[in-house]
């Protein structure tokens, strides 16, 4: 491929509660407040908001970001996804070094993408695009931060621009089967709107204390079920330019994955037929030095967890420990370790 991935830049999931969520990134997790974007990516009259994203750094990386998506319409594609697949992870968004080339290579090859064009923003060129899920078990947006007099704002993290998010949005239309969004959104009926315009001001007003009691160390990697395991990997390496650390565990089907310049973080694919129903299962493993003490602070703030055995996987651990997924909003996992020095030989 003529293009590189640099890293992982950001991943979005979907709830239905952004705000509580939110909070309990911030109190429980360590994630770090930026900011809260409105948006009307055009199922909400002039004025009103169709969509709401919270964007949140990373605990003890704030150089890549969470973002937080709400629907806030009946007619919103994110409310019309959550409908048709539940809260969970949408997609991971992946920094290249050149945007223009990856969208080209990648229309040469026939790679279904949601969009004929590139999301552009021509004042910090910030561009972005999304392919489509069926390659590696969620979508996968490719993300170039910058390329003009602009492009130190455009490569801060968590920056997106409104027009940005508005437009991927509306490139997700067709992908769920549903018929582009009307151009005169004033004749939509109120009915259709899940929020009342009085109660923006309990998004926009947003002040919680950053207590972080379970003192995570970092996010370590992101656990995706693919329907076809050999060419997910494939894809992943040949088009995405992961490598391979381990061989597959026969008896999970699963592989483990890394970037050449973003080697801490991982890609795992597990192979499962029914993946394509149900993408929001993938899940999140987070590192903390202490898990004795980790448990003990779940207990005592209420939180449900489950611990999970995970002496078959390719990670080489003990146990993990699954929290309660309503709190978090998509499958969260708390580990000692990440992938042993010994799986650390490239496949």
């Amino acid at each position: 491929m003529n293009f590189q991935s640099l890293k992982i830049d950001h991943y979005t999931i979907i709830v239905p509660d952004a705000k509580a969520v939110c909070q309990f990134h911030i109190q429980a997790l360590g994630f770090k407040y930026l900011r809260l974007q409105m948006i009307n990516a055009g199922s909400a009259k002039p004025g009103k908001y169709d969509m709401l994203n919270y964007i949140l750094t990373w605990p003890n990386d704030p150089d890549r970001v969470l973002v937080i998506t709400e629907g806030l319409t009946q007619e919103s594609i994110f409310q019309r996804y959550l409908n048709q697949y539940g809260q969970g992870i949408h997609h991971i968004a992946i920094q290249v070094d050149d945007i223009e080339k990856a969208f080209e290579d990648m229309q040469k090859q026939h790679i279904q993408l949601t969009s004929d064009e590139l999301i552009r923003d021509p004042l910090t060129g910030l561009k972005q695009c999304f392919i489509d899920r069926s390659y590696l078990g969620v979508f996968v947006e490719l993300i170039e931060r910058g390329n003009s007099v602009f492009q130190s704002e455009a490569q801060k993290p968590g920056f997106f621009t409104k027009d940005n998010m508005s437009g991927l949005a509306v490139t997700m239309h067709d992908y769920l089967r549903d018929k582009r969004l009307k151009d005169h959104a004033d004749s939509l009926n109120s009915s259709q709107e899940l929020i009342q315009e009085t109660s923006l001001k309990n998004y926009e007003d947003f002040h919680i204390t950053e207590t972080d009691y379970l003192k995570l160390s970092t996010l370590r990697c992101f656990y995706i079920f693919s329907k076809a395991l050999n060419n997910s990997v494939e894809f992943a390496k040949n088009i995405l330019g992961f490598q391979k650390l381990v061989q597959e565990n026969q008896s999970k089907r699963e592989v483990i994955l890394t970037l050449t310049k973003d080697p801490e973080h991982y890609l795992v694919l597990q192979e499962d037929q029914e993946a394509s129903l149900k993408p929001s299962l993938s899940r999140v493993f987070a590192e903390t030095n202490d898990p004795k003490e980790v448990q003990k602070q779940l207990q005592a703030h209420n939180i449900d967890f489950t611990p999970v055995d995970m002496k078959q996987s390719a990670f080489g651990l003990e146990s993990a420990l699954a929290l309660n997924e309503k709190a978090v909003g998509y499958p969260f996992y708390l580990m000692k370790n990440s992938v042993t020095q010994e799986s650390k030989r490239h496949g």
